[in-house]
């Protein structure tokens, strides 16, 4: 198996990130990358290890298109996931790769059995759900539950096909 080069600038990446997530007066942070560095990979492994190691995230992906976000950015959060040991795996709800979604939380068992409803209610209470998907490249995309972190690649081509200007 081959690993990728680290290099110091994608450590400095992760205690920006580190820095914005830990202080609650800071609202976001947007990190302007060269290409062919391997930066997007970088924030596939981030929002893998979120959405496995935390509960109740909502991390949305956006980009020019959104085939280009399920094609290149989900693409790598797969990669990475399918490379985790099955011990650090958890349980997934919902695949929808072709979609470029999803869900960890328990599969629900239907019936209608005392026990079925207390295993459901066991599980739910362990389960991650956190969720992780691409939305359309719209203005309101992201239109769901309070997101925690949303990552916008390729922005400023979004922001210059959009032919809005900023508002003072």
């Amino acid at each position: 198996m081959e690993y990728g080069y680290f290099y110091k600038y994608q450590m400095e990446i992760f205690y920006l990130i580190e820095i914005v997530n830990a202080d609650d007066e800071c609202l976001g942070l947007f990190i302007s990358k060269a290409k062919k560095t391997g930066v997007t990979f970088l924030f596939s492994c981030y929002i893998l290890n979120k959405a496995t190691f935390y509960k109740m995230q909502q991390i949305g992906i956006m980009s020019k298109k959104q085939d280009d976000a399920i094609d290149s950015n989900m693409m790598y959060f797969f990669h990475a996931f399918d490379g985790l040991p099955n011990i650090f795996k958890p349980s997934v709800k919902t695949n929808a790769r072709d979609s470029g979604e999803i869900v960890f939380g328990e599969k629900t068992f239907s019936g209608t059995s005392a026990q079925k409803a207390a295993l459901n209610n066991l599980m739910q209470g362990k389960a991650l759900n956190s969720r992780v998907f691409t939305a359309p490249t719209v203005p309101k995309g992201f239109d769901s539950p309070k997101m925690t972190d949303v990552i916008l690649d390729e922005f400023n081509k979004m922001f210059a096909e959009s032919h809005q200007s900023p508002k003072k």
